[in-house]
């Protein structure tokens, strides 16, 4: 009891602290997964206390039964995950849940405040710009050079930022998700065996590729007749596909590295360039829908690992 006092302390100031600085993202983190690991082990009303420090620390940090309502919804993430954990046992399900449930959250209040909140973003990309522009006069040629294309595709984003503001939430909420699920799986002995499988084994449904099909059909009407409405659609779906066909991507290649049992340097290489390599990833990821190469690269495994190197019999 002594423990579960300390952390309801400790996640209160934590939060109360993030709050007071306008840090609303660390929240994302900081409740689901304390949440979810004792929901998981069955302590439902410990998991409801930590829950209620979250309303706690947002009401301390800014005294508005809203901001209370949202760090309490929050924090009810981590009872989302452990009902899909515990439910179907599978790292991708729990994934969508999460980000379902995250995106149903945050899209709500995005429409409640979508001018302000559009203004708002443009403001700070304007800013941003300027400060790089800043850098820059003070700074080399090279940095110079790099600054140009990053101010080129900042300056597209604020330009069409109605386009793919919602796709570009989704898919920061997704790779939160995706870590969250990780550190979950992670946590007490007894959460380790909950789930079936691991990150390495997520892979999006099939008929995700029609709504794939269907973005690029918007894209092609746009283009040829120019509405406003279909771009918003299309494109904003393009940029949350995207995020969903680069994780796959990177699912299979930390497989395929699994797989072929390399050395753990190779897992960190791949961190390092897996944003650099993301439209790779991306069509990695979609083709993966076709060619299923987590088994193409199991049998590739196999094949090094027989005695004649996977060579056909000579008799």
């Amino acid at each position: 009891m002594a423990r579960y006092t300390a952390l309801c302390a400790g996640l209160f100031l934590l939060g109360a602290i993030f709050t007071l600085q306008g840090m609303a993202f660390p929240v994302l983190m900081l409740y689901p997964l304390p949440v979810a690991w004792f929901w998981t082990a069955g302590n439902r009303g410990q998991a409801l206390g930590l829950a209620g420090c979250a309303v706690l620390a947002a009401l301390a940090g800014t005294a508005s039964l809203e901001v209370g309502l949202l760090y309490g919804l929050i924090a009810g993430a981590g009872a989302v995950l452990a009902l899909a954990a515990l439910r179907y046992r599978r790292f991708g399900v729990c994934v969508a849940a999460l980000t379902g449930y995250f995106s149903a959250l945050f899209f709500a209040g995005m429409a409640w405040t979508w001018p302000a909140l559009l203004r708002s973003t443009e403001i700070f990309l304007v800013a941003r710009m300027q400060d790089i522009r800043d850098a820059a006069a003070d700074g080399s040629v090279a940095l110079a050079e790099s600054s140009t294309r990053t101010l080129e595709v900042m300056q597209a984003l604020v330009d069409n930022l109605v386009y793919v503001h919602f796709g570009i939430v989704f898919a920061f909420l997704l790779l939160m998700s995706t870590v969250a699920v990780v550190a979950y799986q992670r946590g007490t002995p007894r959460v380790r065996t909950v789930l079936e499988d691991r990150f390495s084994a997520m892979r999006p449904p099939e008929w995700l590729v029609w709504i794939v099909i269907l973005a690029a059909c918007g894209w092609f009407w746009d283009r040829e007749w120019s509405q406003p409405w279909v771009r918003a659609l299309s494109w904003n779906a393009a940029v949350g596909l995207g995020a969903v066909y680069w994780l796959n991507g990177l699912s299979i290649a930390v497989h395929s590295l699994n797989v072929l049992q390399v050395h753990w340097l190779w897992f960190l290489v791949m961190g390092l360039v897996s944003f650099q390599a993301y439209p790779l990833l991306c069509i990695v990821g979609l083709f993966d829908t076709w060619w299923s190469l987590r088994d193409r690269m199991a049998r590739v495994a196999a094949a090094r690992q027989s005695p004649d190197g996977g060579r056909p019999d000579d008799n």
